[in-house]
């Protein structure tokens, strides 16, 4: 799974660096909430990395569900708020790590642009 979240340059330019600092812990203390039986990895500034394992995997696609309910509640409730992708590994398709990484990634694009969208409708409404 691939997670990326939400304003955080937004926040950082706005609010400061130490806020940012507390956004991006929030935002892996939830991604661990909610995927507690895998490790969850900081790639990047705002991205994270899970490699579900164990009831994690089993149970991905109702946790995914769970997940991504909680980010349009965190949406409305100005609360962090983290578009997740997910992609499973396929003998005899995938060659590499990469191209599995790269659907997930095109995956959690996609819910971001969703989330975004959801975003402004709010604030219209408000």
């Amino acid at each position: 799974m691939i997670f990326d979240l939400n304003d955080l340059k937004y926040i950082n330019d706005t609010m400061g660096h130490d806020t940012g600092d507390i956004y991006i812990y929030t935002a892996s203390m939830l991604i661990s909430e909610f995927f507690n039986r895998s490790i969850v990895y900081r790639i990047g500034g705002d991205e994270f990395a899970v490699i579900l394992e164990h009831d994690d995997y089993s149970e991905r696609n109702d946790l995914l569900a769970k997940f991504n309910r909680q980010a349009v509640q965190n949406l409305r409730s100005e609360k962090v708020v983290i578009a997740a992708g997910i992609a499973e590994f396929k003998p005899g398709f995938d060659k590499s790590f990469k191209s599995v990484f790269d659907r997930a990634d095109k995956q959690m694009y996609s819910r971001k642009k969703e989330l975004k969208k959801l975003q402004k409708q709010i604030q219209a409404i408000c």
